[in-house]
């Protein structure tokens, strides 16, 4: 594996285990609150939404696979317990891992076209690292304000 793909998939298996460590702190009734103000989700939606934008991105943009995805339904899933989103978390990263396994040195500088956009094989990686602590921050204010509640 590349050295910078082996980097990212530590981060995202990082940023992973404080999601899920979030979830698991603030329990069922915490990861399913959401917040009294416009524009906010549960932190479990958030969590949802991360890990399918991830697999999204890294097997329908990066690997070309087509995946079924509800965008819209990833913002208001709820669970009872946590035990579906650890093993989704788990496979995806696992997928993640596998797909980044393949990239050579030559594959980062190629370009898929995503919403209209061309980007790098490369920028899709890093985007998916950044959206991911982008989420993990929002779960971690809704995570104060459950607390502070």
């Amino acid at each position: 594996m590349l050295p910078q793909m082996k980097t990212a998939g530590s981060i995202l298996a990082a940023l992973q285990a404080e999601i899920l460590g979030i979830v698991e702190a603030v329990g069922t009734d915490g990861m399913n609150w959401v917040p009294p103000y416009p524009e906010t989700n549960s932190i479990y939606a958030l969590a949802t939404h991360t890990i399918q934008s991830q697999l999204w991105w890294i097997k329908e943009n990066l690997d070309g696979q087509k995946i079924e995805r509800d965008r819209p339904a990833e913002f208001t899933a709820s669970a009872t317990d946590m035990l579906l989103l650890k093993k989704r978390f788990s496979e995806i990263q696992a997928q993640t891992v596998e797909i980044l396994e393949k990239l050579a040195a030559e594959d980062l500088g190629k370009t898929r076209e995503v919403k209209g956009k061309n980007v790098t094989v490369e920028w899709i990686v890093l985007h998916v690292i950044e959206h991911t602590a982008l989420h993990l921050g929002h779960m971690q204010i809704t995570k104060q304000l459950w607390e502070g509640r």
